[in-house]
């Protein structure tokens, strides 16, 4: 699903106990694939110049023993070979997402090949009341 908002506002859900470590959701497998940038409201450009903007992208969680972590992810503006990894978007939003498989529009994408299997989902996430 491609989703395009003005004036987004990011949500965070979090299912407890999902999943114990011997059964992992690997996200590459799955076809899970994850763009995201800013664009100007007039001009429609990503917003990447250094000098006003770092993009960091991060994940972070507690490790089998306990302890907490946090690792940055590799990314890079998208390619064609990028897009075409993603599912196909719906009809109506087809057209947007050629401006983006054109390169008219810029997007991030992760590097997924660095990666490989460091996006597993599993195990228990605790909360601090």
């Amino acid at each position: 699903m491609l989703l395009n908002r003005s004036n987004p506002s990011v949500s965070s859900y979090v299912n407890y106990a999902s999943k114990p470590q011997n059964q992992k959701f690997n996200l590459l497998d799955n076809g899970f694939r994850i763009a995201f940038g800013i664009e100007g409201f007039l001009d429609k450009e990503l917003r990447d110049d250094p000098r006003f903007v770092k993009w960091i992208v991060r994940y972070f969680g507690i490790d089998k023993n306990g302890a907490e972590y946090e690792k940055l992810l590799p990314f890079h503006k998208c390619e064609k070979a990028d897009y075409e990894k993603f599912q196909a978007p719906r009809q109506d939003q087809q057209y947007l997402f050629e401006k983006f498989v054109s390169g008219e529009r810029s997007l991030f994408c992760l590097d997924w090949d660095e990666l490989g299997d460091e996006l597993d989902i599993w195990g228990v996430e605790v909360a601090e009341s």
